[in-house]
């Protein structure tokens, strides 16, 4: 849709917007559903949010438009055609590094984040649930922050390959001081680390706008999909690969303090796939298209 109704320049600037609200959503919308659900039970909570989505798809029905009256879609028109840009997308070298770049980056929320941030605040920094839970909410702000910022740059200015290189390595730093760093870092100090690895890793924002600019005619949308499936695709792989390396330390343990220390070894080792992840990805910006005026 956004490619449709507004110019190339802001399509980067546009999909960031969108991922900002998406973002902001997490942050805001999971404080009121606890504190919704604590006052009015989880029925009731499940029951409001059918109606609002409810709500919001006859809204789309009503105002949003396929397409400008000027514009004329090209689509597949037999099983063989769509079968053949189908192969094109699977065989190109292009979409698979930018696919995997964007999910090498996006597995710091898909899996960190969600998945074992919170433990490891808990168990290494000895943190509560609810300040576990608002630092990884940090993480969140940060991406909210550098998404629009890192599109309005694309958009304007010559820089990209400058913004898909830089980002993954500075948010590598910012990872590896939290999980190497712990005894040196207070609560401040880690929020700004937390903070500033999703401002840095929001520049997988701008693989989305290399799928919309590398696309074929007609196939913008299914290049763009691709893309967002190669995002969610790290969690099933990296997520139980951790686990499994974090369960792994911690057996055979006979008392508490080394049973603290093997966790603490575990994390380290595990969240250093994602450190090297990070890095993977820095080298493939490298190969990535450039932002040419």
């Amino acid at each position: 849709i956004i490619s449709l109704w507004f110019p190339a320049n802001r399509f980067g600037f546009m999909t960031a917007m969108a991922e900002t609200f998406g973002m902001l959503g997490s942050i805001f919308g999971s404080v009121l559903l606890a504190v919704s659900v604590h006052h009015y039970g989880w029925r009731s909570c499940i029951l409001f949010a059918a109606g609002l989505s409810a709500l919001i798809a006859v809204l789309i029905w009503t105002i949003v438009r396929d397409r400008p009256e000027n514009v004329t879609l090209i689509t597949s028109r037999s099983t063989d055609s769509w079968l053949a840009d189908t192969k094109y997308l699977i065989c190109s070298k292009l979409s698979w590094m930018n696919g995997i770049y964007s999910g090498l980056l996006f597995a710091i929320i898909s899996v960190f984040i969600s998945l074992w941030a919170v433990p490891f605040f808990q168990s290494v920094y000895g943190f509560s649930l609810v300040q576990s839970t608002l630092m990884c909410n940090m993480t969140f702000i940060g991406v909210a922050i550098g998404s629009p910022l890192a599109g309005w740059l694309d958009g304007h200015y010559c820089c990209r390959r400058i913004l898909i290189v830089s980002g993954p390595l500075l948010a590598a730093c910012c990872l590896s001081l939290i999980c190497f760093d712990s005894s040196g870092l207070n609560i401040v100090s880690l929020a700004c680390l937390m903070g500033g690895m999703g401002f840095f890793i929001s520049v997988y924002i701008l693989n989305f706008v290399i799928g919309n600019q590398t696309a074929r005619p007609g196939m913008r949308g299914a290049n763009i999909g691709f893309v967002n499936m190669c995002s969610v695709g790290t969690a099933p792989i990296l997520g139980p690969l951790l686990g499994w390396i974090i369960d792994l330390s911690s057996k055979h343990v006979t008392t508490v303090a080394e049973h603290a220390h093997l966790m603490l070894v575990g994390y380290e080792e595990s969240f250093s796939i994602l450190i090297a992840g990070l890095l993977l990805a820095a080298w493939i910006g490298c190969y990535l298209p450039k932002k040419y005026k």
